[in-house]
């Protein structure tokens, strides 16, 4: 099994900053508060993109006397890798199962957005339970 290291997770907040410069692929501290649908201070929007550089999710270069932030990775391979990272972890809960962790993941999946799981396979998944 793969070991994921290489991406930090990301809080509610910084992943709504790195949507912004993900959309505007270079951007500064205003541009990123300009584009947020909450209005929240500049000094809030200027730590959490240090932290996203410190966190190595996104490049800083300075242009006449301020820092420009760009992304290291697009949004498509961070969700990528957020999802093998949450793969991961689910499958290696320990004293679990991997039968009755699949089942209860598609049960969810169900849940959360109806029709994602196809009858069959429901009825695979009840099988499993009853396993």
């Amino acid at each position: 099994m793969r070991t994921f290291h290489s991406r930090p997770l990301l809080g509610p907040l910084e992943l709504q900053v790195m949507v912004v410069t993900w959309n505007l692929c270079t951007c500064s501290v205003r541009d990123v508060v300009d584009q947020l649908p909450q209005r929240l201070a500049y000094t809030t929007i200027m730590t959490t993109l240090v932290r996203l550089f410190r966190k190595g999710m996104v490049r800083r270069t300075k242009e006449h006397n301020k820092f420009v932030y760009s992304p290291t990775c697009t949004e498509l391979q961070w969700q990528e890798w957020a999802a093998d990272e949450a793969a991961e972890r689910f499958l290696t809960t320990p004293n679990v199962p991997r039968k009755l962790l699949v089942s209860s993941l598609q049960k969810a999946m169900g849940e959360q957005e109806p029709g994602a799981v196809s009858s069959t396979e429901e009825s695979g998944a009840d099988k499993l339970r009853s396993a």
